[in-house]
C-alpha cells in the first residue's frame, strides 16, 4: 500500500524536472537565436589607458558576409544573431588583414565594440554608447523660446496647496 503514494511523488517529480529542463532549454534557445543592433565604432578611442586612432581605408567583414567600407569617424550597424561572430578588418594601407571572433555576452544596448581597438590588439574591445542627446523643446508661434513665467509651476504644479 505504501507503495502507490511513493509512486505518486516520484512521477511529479519527474514531470517538475521536465518542465524545468523546457523552461531552461527555452531561455538557451531564445538567446542562441536573439537578433542583436550592434554598432561598429571606427572613432578615436581610449581604452585602459592607450590611444587607438580611427582606421583610414577599412573594410569589414562580419561572418563571412558582406565586404562594408567604413570611413574614419564612423559608425554603423549591423544586425547579428547569435553570440559568437567573427569579425574581419582588411586595411587598404599595406594590405593588413586581422580577424578576430568576438562573444557578445554584454547588453549591446549600451555597448559598441571598437574598430581600433581591434585593429590594435586589445584585449577588451568594448566601448559605452554615447548617451543620447535631450530633444529640443519645440519653438512657440511667437518664435521665441517658450520659458515659464515666474511662479509658474506649470500645469496641474502648483505649490500653493502644500
Amino acid at each position: 500500500m505504501s507503495a502507490a503514494p511513493n509512486l505518486g511523488m516520484r512521477r511529479l517529480l519527474i514531470r517538475v524536472a521536465l518542465v524545468a529542463a523546457l523552461v531552461a532549454i527555452s531561455f538557451v534557445m531564445y538567446d542562441i537565436g536573439k537578433e542583436r543592433n550592434v554598432l561598429l565604432d571606427n572613432k578615436s578611442a581610449s581604452i585602459d589607458g592607450v590611444e587607438y586612432e580611427a582606421l583610414v581605408g577599412v573594410s569589414i567583414i562580419v561572418d563571412g558576409g558582406k565586404k562594408t567600407g567604413v570611413r574614419p569617424d564612423a559608425r554603423i550597424a549591423h544586425k547579428m544573431v547569435g553570440r559568437t561572430h567573427t569579425i574581419r578588418l582588411e586595411i587598404s594601407e599595406g594590405g593588413k588583414s586581422i580577424e578576430r571572433t568576438v562573444r557578445l555576452t554584454m547588453n549591446m544596448k549600451s555597448w559598441m565594440i571598437s574598430l581600433p581597438a581591434l585593429a590594435g590588439g586589445a584585449r577588451d574591445i568594448y566601448i559605452p554608447r554615447p548617451a543620447a542627446a535631450q530633444p529640443l523643446p519645440p519653438p512657440s508661434p511667437s518664435g521665441e523660446p517658450e520659458t515659464p513665467a515666474l511662479g509658474d509651476d506649470g500645469p496641474g504644479e502648483s505649490l500653493m496647496g502644500i
